[in-house]
């Protein structure tokens, strides 16, 4: 038995780090700012996408097109917003640098040893490039707040 694809998502101003959250689980989610909702809508039915929101005006409107979203009530942390995503289903907690997509464009990441970088890297520390927009990842101490924050979010409940 084939497993389903991975969820896409497309989330609005109001949920920019659980975006950033999203791609570095390795799910395909684009991020809005300043777009009108009808953009929004038009690039969820155009790709299949799942809307995550806290704008009501924007959930109503994606119920009345039939379009898949998650919203949510209220404020909530990251890792409240990621337990809710992973209880009903939508996502796995599973942080994987290889599968990641870049947080800041949602480019996907291609490891390599010799990052395109002049100036002092390790060699022995794999790096990983994004296909778009050309940011430079590794593993780092920044890993111990992405852990702690999916941490939380598997022992939370929504």
């Amino acid at each position: 038995m084939a497993s389903s694809p991975k969820p896409k998502f497309c989330v609005d101003a109001m949920l920019g780090k659980l975006a950033r959250y999203l791609r570095l689980l390795g799910y395909d989610t684009l991020y809005f700012k300043d777009v009108e909702d009808e953009e929004i809508l038009s690039k969820c039915l155009e790709e299949t996408r799942t809307v995550v929101s806290r704008d009501r005006g924007l959930c109503k409107k994606a119920i009345d097109l039939n379009i898949p979203i998650v919203c949510f009530n209220r404020s909530m942390s990251t890792s409240r917003l990621l337990s809710c995503l992973k209880d009903i289903g939508l996502i796995e907690l599973n942080f994987d640098p290889v599968s990641s997509r870049c947080p800041l464009c949602n480019g996907e990441l291609v490891p390599t040893q010799n990052p395109p970088i002049s100036y002092g890297y390790k060699k022995e520390r794999t790096y990983y490039v994004c296909k778009n927009c050309g940011m430079i990842y590794w593993v780092g101490r920044h890993m111990s707040t992405i852990k702690r924050t999916l941490g939380e979010a598997r022992v939370e409940s929504c």
